[in-house]
């Protein structure tokens, strides 16, 4: 447990965000086509190496699938190789109907090839978490062995430590009885109420980290099963868990709820599979600015559709919105045809069937804040941000308002500024 699996459950969540780091350098090049971008996509790529070779050296590391990581992110690294070629040979410009489709089948590969590595490392880590659990029931066996001996130890000294050798076998009998217990607890996916022993001792000490265990892959479970398929952001339940932690703790919070503008008309044009790419695209750019401008803490979800949600701090609501905006007004013309683009909209039928003319896609971000108004529970938050989602919609660009409105003990409202418009 302490020389394999812990160090090597560490190591996957080390490469696992080396991985998304090199996604994040690897998009921004090909907007910038930076040296100094492409420099730290390749530093990062010799991390990524370091850390397998470390992990290679692990004691019994062959009964994990590291060949095939390895062999994953070889790939991921050709992709990139031969995308950053074809950016060096073509630019980042104006490109032929042939250079866009190479390009975008190589965007294409590199995109399947980082969500298998990304899986792969993802059950690296939980087989790991499994393999601990599978070596703590070995230990509880072993305890029942060395529970026979005691009481065998106890009988052959029983004239001269009887009542010792009773308290022994009574204290081992029952953390014995709660480790078991707590294996068929976690076998039956059940982690709720694990029951700890209390005491100073190894047992006591390997009961906790049975717990923590258990924790763990609980959060990993939730996550997996809540997790959006099209953008593996985590869905609705975590977000409201995520929101419930601030609530419950009366931490300041900003909830912020982004939505696309025009995103039916850009569905209908085109079809489901250009709406999906407007999806990823957007779900990048969020993850993107929360990694470069956010901090740990900070959460992306996405609730389904083109909605999504922001969990920040009061302070930094603002940064992360402008990093939004700028970025996704710089990316979306991408998603059109040239001849749209260059028209600046598109032709498609309002929810009553008349033809009309729709702008290319913009965002719209609401911000709710706890610093003047109290909030109880998920729902009252999710309602005020529906609501002032629709009067950020009613701006014809991409915008973000904040709603600065607080309420006196009587419940009526003193201050109204709703709008931050940028």
């Amino acid at each position: 447990i302490l020389e394999t699996n812990i160090p090597l459950h560490h190591k996957a969540s080390e490469m696992l965000d080396i991985v998304h780091d090199q996604e994040l350098y690897g998009k921004r090049y090909a907007i910038l086509k930076s040296p100094e971008i492409q420099n730290l996509f390749w530093n990062k790529s010799e991390g990524f190496k370091d850390v397998i070779v470390q992990a290679n050296m692990l004691p019994e590391v062959e009964a994990f699938n590291l060949v095939e990581i390895t062999r994953l992110h070889g790939e991921h690294d050709k992709g990139y190789v031969a995308l950053f070629k074809h950016i060096a040979d073509y630019g980042v410009g104006k490109l032929s109907r042939t250079q866009r489709a190479n390009r975008d089948e190589l965007n294409k590969g590199i995109e399947l090839i980082s969500s298998e590595l990304s899986r792969e490392l993802q059950k690296l880590s939980l087989s790991t978490l499994r393999a601990q659990s599978a070596k703590a029931i070995e230990v509880s066996r072993a305890g029942a062995s060395a529970f026979s001996i005691v009481v065998v130890i106890s009988l052959a000294g029983i004239v001269f430590g009887l009542g010792a050798a009773m308290l022994i076998t009574k204290d081992i009998f029952n953390s014995i009885a709660i480790l078991r217990r707590s294996t068929r607890m976690v076998a039956e996916g059940n982690f709720e109420d694990i029951p700890v022993i209390n005491s100073k001792d190894e047992l006591g000490e390997l009961s906790e980290a049975f717990r923590d265990m258990a924790m763990r892959i609980k959060e990993i479970d939730e996550i997996h099963l809540d997790s959006n398929p099209l953008t593996h952001l985590p869905g609705g339940a975590t977000i409201e868990v995520r929101l419930k932690e601030k609530l419950d703790n009366n931490r300041p919070f900003s909830f912020c709820m982004i939505d696309l503008d025009h995103f039916k008309a850009v569905n209908d044009h085109y079809g489901y599979l250009k709406g999906n790419d407007a999806i990823k695209l957007t779900a990048r750019i969020l993850s993107e600015a929360v990694r470069s401008k956010g901090v740990k803490e900070d959460f992306v979800g996405h609730i389904g559709g083109d909605d999504f949600v922001i969990i920040t701090g009061p302070k930094r609501h603002a940064i992360l919105c402008n990093e939004i905006i700028r970025n996704f007004d710089n990316a979306v013309p991408e998603l059109y045809s040239p001849e749209d683009r260059k028209k600046g909209y598109i032709m498609g039928k309002t929810r009553q069937g008349e033809d009309a003319r729709f702008p290319l896609l913009t965002i719209s971000i609401a911000v709710v804040t706890n610093q003047k108004h109290s909030f109880s529970s998920y729902l009252e938050v999710s309602e005020v941000a529906a609501e002032l989602k629709e009067y950020a919609k009613s701006f014809s660009k991409s915008s973000y308002v904040v709603d600065k409105r607080h309420h006196d003990d009587d419940g009526v409202v003193e201050e109204f500024d709703s709008r931050d418009l940028q």
